[in-house]
């Protein structure tokens, strides 16, 4: 009676760690892509957000390899062999992959959970990660731009000191310098270096 009672007892304690576990699941699993593996790495379930997020259809991610999602151009990077030696040796990793969705691509941050029984052996991973594509578009479409104005305007560059770092082509060809000539000079030196062709360039250390 008593031996009943006390398994009664640790029963309902394992009952209750795990309902507070499943709550954090189930949030996280709202607030971020989820995707469900096997030992082997082969994708078990994935939840809505993921379908949405990479607009995969779920009848060609179900029984695929989570690896096989990645895009092919990625398969040779650093990543990806870490990424593949975590499902092989069952381990922990976090880093960034890049799966293919058509002719898109798709920037995951990505935490891969081996999931193991009492014993130590793994049974499955849990996969959880954000989508970085928005984030990752719109740094290189500024990147672009910044580019694109560096071609078409002539740019200097000063550190905190007021030091000069760096000047485009555009820059030098206008104002009649060489780099050598304007490195790690202060802004104000501009007020005192006159060249023939340029006496009336901008006084940079001029109110």
């Amino acid at each position: 009676m008593f031996n009943n009672k006390k398994s009664q007892v640790e029963i309902s304690k394992l009952k209750e760690r795990l309902h507070l576990k499943r709550q954090v699941l189930d949030s996280l699993s709202q607030e971020m892509l989820h995707i469900e593996l096997s030992e082997q790495g082969v994708i078990q379930n994935v939840n809505p957000l993921f379908l949405s997020e990479t607009e995969l259809p779920k009848q060609y991610v179900i029984n695929a390899k989570f690896t096989d999602l990645v895009h092919k151009k990625s398969r040779t990077t650093p990543h990806f062999g870490q990424l593949k030696n975590a499902i092989e040796k069952k381990l922990h990793w976090s880093g960034a992959v890049e799966l293919q969705s058509g002719d898109n691509v798709i920037w995951l941050r990505v935490i891969l959970q081996p999931i193991v029984d009492i014993s130590g052996k793994c049974k499955s991973f849990d996969v959880f990660a954000n989508n970085l594509t928005r984030t990752i578009d719109k740094s290189v479409h500024q990147d672009n731009m910044m580019s694109a104005l560096l071609r078409s305007m002539a740019v200097i560059e000063f550190n905190p000191d007021g030091l000069v770092e760096h000047a485009n082509e555009l820059f030098l060809q206008g104002m009649g310098y060489k780099f050598e000539e304007i490195q790690n000079k202060h802004h104000r030196c501009f007020a005192l270096m006159k060249k023939p062709a340029h006496q009336n360039m901008l006084s940079f250390g001029e109110n």
